[in-house]
């Protein structure tokens, strides 16, 4: 919800969907500070619906590797938000070099490359939430069609 306000305010205040060169300096530098803001929001919510849903499968899941993986996968989560949000504010120094074209910024880390990499935890954590609870699933005494049922629920994680 928050990241879709940002993406509201970036077309109202900074003129998001103009071209640059129609836009004056100072809507560009709005709009490339509410795109910072806008990469720092999406960063610190992807985690807490992820952590509720593994939260779900400790309580309901009760084989001993379920929790192994709920935990590796829980550290995973955590860790690519933390990464995240760090990276979001110390890549680049200094910090409000992002929206200050005349000043000359010195990133650690290459932005797109940083882009490109951090979907690389978000879909393994993705596909680990919807592998996990597969073996308690296989031992329910249930029809066919409700087992796909469960599994299609289940799999909503992902969406």
């Amino acid at each position: 919800m928050l990241v879709a306000n940002t993406a509201t305010v970036m077309i109202k205040l900074g003129g998001a969907g103009h071209h640059t060169n129609t836009l004056p300096p100072k809507k560009i530098r709005i709009l490339l500070q509410l795109i910072k803001a806008q990469e720092l929001a999406y960063v610190m919510s992807l985690p807490f619906p992820k952590l509720a849903v593994l939260c779900f499968y400790h309580r309901v899941l009760s084989y001993r590797l379920s929790g192994y993986c709920l935990y590796v996968t829980g550290f995973v989560i955590v860790a690519t938000c933390l990464l995240g949000v760090i990276g979001g504010f110390f890549n680049c120094r200094p910090f409000h070099s992002f929206w200050e074209p005349g000043i000359q910024a010195h990133c650690t880390v290459d932005a797109m490359l940083a882009f490109r990499y951090y979907s690389i935890p978000n879909i393994t954590t993705d596909i680990a939430m919807i592998i996990i609870p597969i073996p308690a699933m296989l031992r329910l005494k249930i029809g066919i069609l409700t087992w796909i049922g469960i599994i299609l629920a289940l799999s909503t994680c992902t969406l």
